[in-house]
């Protein structure tokens, strides 16, 4: 990255964290945008689904949390995107505290339900510092040095639709050395990119990911503006992607988490298959029930319904 893109990205975070930053609808999202510090799915729910160990991976960035879980379970390799510039560098700072920090020095650096009063400590970012990139370097001085109070930086979080602590698995007692050793054996390459248009170096990878998650993309790209005027075309836009963009990156065996739901929504869902015949929709693409409810796209084979 140039200097330029990074300083560009330094004015927009202090922008959020000195001056909080509100969206109209949890469903609208700008290129910069609050990150989520941890995930608010329950990804160990529909992580069995997958056959992750051995394979590369690829991801929607967020949190971080689908990729340490996916590192957790012996993903090879992993790329993950984001349209938000932002997450990154959360990112970078999140992989390097991991892999250079104690379980006890990491839950004083970033706040977790097990210790909720962290603060993201000048000097103990001092220490993961020069295992970042350089870019990432540059990014997290310029915000230590124009922040003065380190607890502000919890502004640049998310809070209204998932808590700055989280109870992640993975950095409980008995996870968090394996995935400390796990994330120091692997590559994970972050990409600041839409759905809609991935980088040509994740598109020419074709046969090539295992896993791909896309969480719950659908509601934040540009498949469905909020109060869309034609919701079915907007689904139906969305499956022809996965259909003819994501199938082609897979695996034979390989699976797509297509979407993510917060509940057991499935109205839409019926409605599209109502109004489109099984010529027009995935003709490997299936529900599965459950709490989390997730909708899996499978290469070669229907996985049936659970």
């Amino acid at each position: 990255m140039t200097n330029h893109e990074v300083e560009k990205d330094v004015k927009e975070a202090l922008r959020i964290i000195r001056n909080g930053f509100s969206v109209p609808h949890f469903l609208v999202q700008s290129d910069y945008s609050k990150v989520f510090a941890f995930s608010n799915e329950w990804i160990p729910g529909y992580l069995p689904y997958f056959s992750i160990a051995n394979q590369p991976a690829l991801t929607i960035t967020g949190s971080l949390d689908q990729a340490l879980f996916l590192a957790q379970n012996g993903a090879s390799s992993i790329d993950a995107f984001d349209k938000n510039p932002l997450v990154k560098y959360y990112g970078e700072l999140k992989l390097a505290a991991i892999r250079c920090l104690s379980r006890e020095e990491f839950l004083e650096f970033i706040p977790t339900s097990d210790n909720p009063d962290a603060s993201f400590s000048p000097k103990i970012c001092n220490e993961i510092f020069y295992e970042m990139p350089e870019d990432a370097q540059k990014f997290w001085f310029s915000i230590y040095r124009n922040v003065k109070d380190s607890r502000k930086i919890a502004n640049l979080f998310r809070t209204e639709m998932v808590p700055l602590i989280s109870d992640a698995n993975y950095y409980s007692e008995e996870n968090y050395d394996n995935l400390q050793k796990r994330l120091n054996q692997i590559n994970i390459r972050f990409y600041t990119a839409d759905f809609s248009s991935l980088p040509q170096c994740i598109l020419n990878k074709k046969g090539y990911y295992g896993t791909i998650l896309l969480s719950n993309i659908f509601d934040w790209g540009d498949f469905r503006p909020y109060g869309a005027a034609d919701y079915v075309t907007e689904l139906h836009s969305f499956y022809s992607v996965v259909e003819h963009v994501v199938k082609p990156m897979l695996t034979d065996d390989g699976v797509c988490l297509a979407r993510y739901y917060f509940g057991d929504h499935r109205d839409d869902v019926e409605t599209f298959m109502e109004h489109h015949s099984l010529e027009d929709c995935p003709k490997e693409y299936v529900k599965v029930r459950g709490v989390p409810s997730v909708d899996l796209y499978r290469k070669s084979k229907f996985l049936g319904n659970d």
